[in-house]
């Protein structure tokens, strides 16, 4: 890990003109190792965020292959796998409209389980789909996460609704707990559902 952590790798990322099927652009990202191999892929991911993640990813399969194999990480696996990559609960959208339905919501699934994640994902969201206005959030929230940092966040991204929930799991956060930690931060009114299947 500290060979890792301590390597000089560079990453440049970008948004692809490649659109997938909900058209939201999909990242684009370079990443030069500090063998000074290169790797470019189009992200199965949306969100410019996921390019860190997939740059830690490459260099550790990087690694990994030249110690089992005593060769050089393929770049065509690299590429056909980062556009294949799904990961349920990663900004997926869950309901999607007619494609000329420009009023109908879209429903997007996340696990922003910290302040960090959360403002990335709003901020994909509301570059993405500026039309989609407002933003309605579905929040649930771990007993042992900061809740006060996420609803922060939301504060600030000025979010049209908060609605709270509990997620069913036993280290879920009263609902009602968090209306009233965002009526402290906000100073708006927020509907409370006692479980995600309300």
């Amino acid at each position: 890990l500290e060979q890792i952590l301590s390597s000089n790798c560079s990453c440049r990322q970008t948004c692809s003109t490649e659109i997938d099927d909900e058209n939201w652009p999909l990242p684009r990202t370079k990443v030069t190792l500090p063998s000074g191999d290169q790797f470019d892929a189009t992200l199965g991911l949306r969100g410019l965020h996921q390019t860190q993640n997939w740059a830690v990813a490459v260099r550790l399969a990087d690694l990994c292959y030249r110690h089992l194999r005593s060769d050089r990480l393929p770049a065509a696996a690299v590429r056909q796998g980062s556009r294949r990559i799904r990961w349920p609960g990663r900004l997926e959208e869950i309901s999607s409209p007619q494609a000329n339905d420009h009023r109908a919501p879209r429903i997007f699934l996340d696990g922003a389980h910290n302040d960090f994640s959360l403002r990335a994902i709003l901020h994909e969201v509301q570059e993405h789909l500026p039309r989609r206005q407002p933003l309605v959030v579905l929040f649930a929230c771990a007993k042992d996460k900061d809740s006060k940092a996420m609803l922060h966040i939301l504060h600030q991204a000025k979010v049209g609704a908060v609605i709270f929930t509990h997620s069913g799991n036993s280290r879920g956060k009263n609902p009602a707990e968090l209306a009233r930690e965002w009526r402290t931060i906000a100073r708006r009114k927020a509907d409370i559902h006692s479980s995600c299947a309300d």
